[in-house]
């Protein structure tokens, strides 16, 4: 599939890969010309082709400045970098508070859990964490907001 053009990109937190046909990549180029429209597909064919792609590694860090992509042309990997949301440090004490109300004498083995799945860059090689307790004391609360953490990495 020579002629198969797709766009790689990354919109608020969000990796994307579209579908473009030549006419679109001509209009987002400026090529008007067929001369510089063969050079703008040479271009392409030359440059960007992910020959060997394998696999999409999602990587939320917190030392990634900004979100960007990579292609490893050895492994076949694409690796998408998410960044995460800035911090509020005027919400530390906040935090602290709402683990200590939430999980009592269990606040650092929750922070602890969290900080190794930060260490592990948060690919979700720990145990499971299992919350559990009657309807209403947020469960899924807690879920959403460490999920919150990198938006785009959830799992629908």
């Amino acid at each position: 599939m020579k002629d198969k053009i797709v766009e790689l990109g990354i919109n608020e937190g969000h990796f994307y890969i579209e579908n473009r046909n030549k006419d679109r990549v001509f209009a987002l180029t400026n090529a008007e010309e067929n001369s510089y429209r063969k050079q703008v597909l040479m271009y392409l064919y030359k440059n960007k082709v992910l020959e060997g792609f394998r696999y999409i590694a999602y990587y939320g860090n917190a030392s990634v400045t900004h979100d960007h992509y990579s292609f490893d042309r050895e492994s076949g990997i694409l690796n998408v970098y998410i960044s995460a949301l800035s911090e509020n440090v005027q919400d530390n004490i906040l935090i602290e508070d709402y683990l200590q109300d939430m999980f009592g004498v269990y606040k650092d083995f929750i922070k602890q859990y969290l900080a190794g799945y930060a260490y592990n860059n948060f690919e979700p090689r720990l145990p499971t964490l299992v919350l559990f307790g009657p309807r209403g004391t947020s469960k899924s609360t807690f879920s959403r907001l460490v999920a919150n953490i990198f938006p785009s990495l959830q799992t629908p």
